[in-house]
């Protein structure tokens, strides 16, 4: 594995040429899949919402991408 301190120039997150995500949206997707009691955001649902693969949501909802984005609501909760 990879030390990611000995990659100091390497593009990261939005700044990376292949990024799917905005920081903004990684927020917003593990808002609402942390804030999701009444079961109405699966990974399928919000890979849908998005138009990505269900394993780019499991990526961003357990943490294996953007380590450093926080959860945050979004502007208006009903609309991802």
């Amino acid at each position: 594995m990879t030390n990611k301190a000995f990659l100091p120039n390497r593009a990261r997150g939005e700044d990376h040429p292949r990024a799917v995500f905005t920081r903004q949206q990684v927020a917003t997707i593990r808002w609402l899949w942390e804030h999701n009691a009444d079961h109405q955001w699966s990974q399928l649902k919000l890979a849908r919402h998005y138009g990505v693969s269900r394993g780019a949501i499991t990526g961003v909802v357990y943490y294996y991408n953007w380590e450093d984005v926080e959860p945050e609501a979004p502007d208006n909760e009903g609309a991802a």
